[in-house]
């Protein structure tokens, strides 16, 4: 599992040593490039949900060549892992183009798509240069659910006939789900999807609010300890986790300054690039931004690595000293969205924390304490 950004990439010692050398010597080996936060499906938890309906000449998106000059950038900069999202990538007529243009660099590239838009020249290019993985979210386990979660109507037919022509050209396909008050009550027959399937299945509980502020997403937050259950109830999950913090309690795994706002890779060796072609440490950390274009991608890398390891919390609080920082989701973009501090956390990510410290059976201070170095 890699830390920064969520991706299985195998063993969790060998990635946790990778990503260490990498934040070391500021190498951007993992990436996200969002070629568009436009999408065909309307989802009401949706973190980029006030943007998904934009004309694309209204979008400020990049172009083909400056895609790929972005692209270019960050193969040259080190950039082994990229992820290619959105909105729905697949909305966008030249895909294949950039897609193409990021395997042809070498780069292990991830695909996440809703695969509702799945047609046979994309089937074409992923056999031809095949993805590490085209991963999928699964919205629900019955159509009802689907439509009212996606806010479409056919989309739950649509979705599984793309996973069924993935599967039929034999790709890597893993599927996914955000846990919603909405569709908590189908997990469990998602997960058996994917078992009967044979695929990778992972779950995330925790809702952001929209990345313009708007809260009202949090509306489909399950209460954090059901959110903890369901979560650890995907065995691949909690036995990484357990692993993580094997590793941070033999030290395997450092920890960060007390004062650090920024604890994971995002900045230091992981980045995201959104449709416009600027860059974040992280997806939700959009108050960090550097134009990748006018002074280049490895400019713009240094910038935003700068920025990163120069912003602290001036009273780092209770999350400074917490035992429960891996397992609570802190992070420093969610935070800032929601207008919080590590001085006084929010309440649910507490209660999170604690209860998948008492699940996965760790909650002693010297297995996952974040300290000063």
């Amino acid at each position: 599992m890699d830390p920064e950004c969520g991706l299985d990439f195998g063993s969790v010692p060998y990635v946790v040593d990778l990503f260490k050398r990498a934040r070391r010597e500021r190498v951007p080996l993992s990436g996200t490039l969002d070629l568009t936060y436009r999408c065909n499906f309307r989802c009401v938890h949706c973190y980029v949900g006030h943007l998904v309906q934009q004309a694309r000449s209204e979008s400020g998106e990049l172009d083909t060549g400056q895609m790929v000059r972005v692209l270019n950038g960050a193969a040259d900069a080190g950039c082994m892992f990229l992820l290619l999202s959105g909105g729905e990538p697949l909305l966008r007529e030249d895909f294949v183009q950039v897609y193409t243009a990021a395997r042809r660099l070498g780069m292990l590239v991830t695909v996440f798509t809703n695969a509702s838009l799945l047609n046979e020249e994309h089937l074409e290019v992923f056999g031809e240069y095949p993805p590490r993985m085209v991963e999928v979210t699964l919205y629900g386990a019955s159509s009802a659910t689907y439509e009212r979660i996606t806010g479409t109507r056919g989309s739950f037919a649509t979705v599984h006939n793309g996973i069924e022509r993935l599967l039929g050209a034999g790709l890597s396909v893993g599927l996914k789900s955000m846990v919603l008050r909405d569709n908590v009550h189908e997990i469990s027959a998602m997960a058996r999807l994917a078992q009967d399937l044979g695929l990778p299945y992972r779950v995330d509980p925790l809702v952001t609010p929209r990345l313009d502020g708007d809260c009202r997403p949090l509306a489909q937050r399950v209460e954090p300890e059901l959110a903890a259950e369901v979560e650890f109830g995907i065995e691949r999950q909690a036995s990484a986790m357990a692993q993580v913090l094997e590793l941070r309690r033999t030290g395997r795994l450092e920890g960060a300054p007390s004062d650090r706002l920024f604890r994971c890779g995002a900045g230091q060796a992981s980045f995201h690039v959104g449709p416009a072609g600027f860059m974040h440490p992280c997806l939700i950390s959009p108050g960090i931004a550097c134009d990748t274009l006018t002074p280049g991608f490895a400019e713009a890398w240094k910038t935003i690595t700068a920025a990163v390891d120069r912003a602290t919390w001036t009273d780092p609080g209770r999350c400074a000293t917490c035992h429960r920082a891996l397992l609570c989701g802190y992070c420093a973009g969610l935070f800032l969205l929601e207008g919080v501090s590590p001085a006084e956390p929010p309440e649910y990510l507490c209660r999170l924390g604690e209860r998948k410290a008492q699940l996965i059976g760790v909650d002693e201070p010297e297995v996952a304490v974040v300290t000063a170095t």
